[in-house]
């Protein structure tokens, strides 16, 4: 019974570590963005999280109550807010057609081997990725992310993404199953959230309207 109570207790404490964290990101939250969205668990330490107010990727420690220890950022600093404390749909015109050339993530992954982060926007090309110089989880285990300033900025894209959308739009209409309404109303750049597997070998983009794509 001792050992349970303190286990249960072990976990409580994980689970206000965690609340602290997720309520950090409040204040970030407003009605002009999604704030952050997607998140892929590095170890049990350390997640990944894409953020669209700040259009950026954080790093955060779940188990001391660090917080962010991470950023990248997914433009370039000249396309920062006018202050350090604005995010999207603040700082008037000039700002707002910065946020033009922001990427705007969703869905964000990674796995354990490796050197790449993906994650998706609802901007074409929708499908966008960051080269490491290792893997996510090897830093984690060090305790280490000072190389990710690096990559900050720098994002690469899948450029096909829009052509398998528009692919997938016309097999569906040709199926003579789709919903009328669906196929009518749709809307390019409707890709949401991302997985990979853990191992590396395919992974798994979610679609408003189109279900689930999987890629290798």
């Amino acid at each position: 019974m001792a050992r349970i109570a303190a286990q249960a207790l072990d976990t409580s404490a994980h689970l206000v570590c965690l609340l602290f964290v997720l309520v950090s990101f409040l204040p970030f939250v407003t009605a002009t963005g999604k704030g952050p969205v997607g998140s892929y668990a590095i170890n049990h330490q350390y997640i990944l999280v894409s953020d669209s107010n700040f259009d950026a990727l954080f790093i955060v420690d779940v188990l001391n109550g660090s917080g962010i220890v991470a950023t990248m950022a997914l433009h370039l600093a000249d396309l920062n807010p006018p202050t350090d404390d604005a995010h999207f749909g603040e700082g008037g015109d000039d700002h707002m057609k910065a946020f033009k050339y922001w990427v705007d993530p969703t869905g964000v992954a990674s796995c354990d081997e490796c050197n790449y982060i993906y994650f998706t926007s609802q901007k074409e090309p929708n499908l966008g990725y960051l080269e490491l110089d290792r893997p996510l989880l090897e830093m984690a285990q060090e305790h280490d992310f000072d190389s990710l300033k690096d990559v900050a900025g720098e994002p690469k894209w899948q450029s096909l993404w829009s052509n398998v959308e528009q692919s997938a739009l016309d097999l569906l209409r040709q199926s003579g199953e789709a919903d009328t309404k669906t196929i009518n109303a749709f809307r390019p750049s409707k890709f949401r959230m991302l997985e990979i597997h853990r191992d590396g070998s395919r992974g798994y983009l979610t679609h408003y309207d189109l279900g689930v794509f999987v890629f290798t």
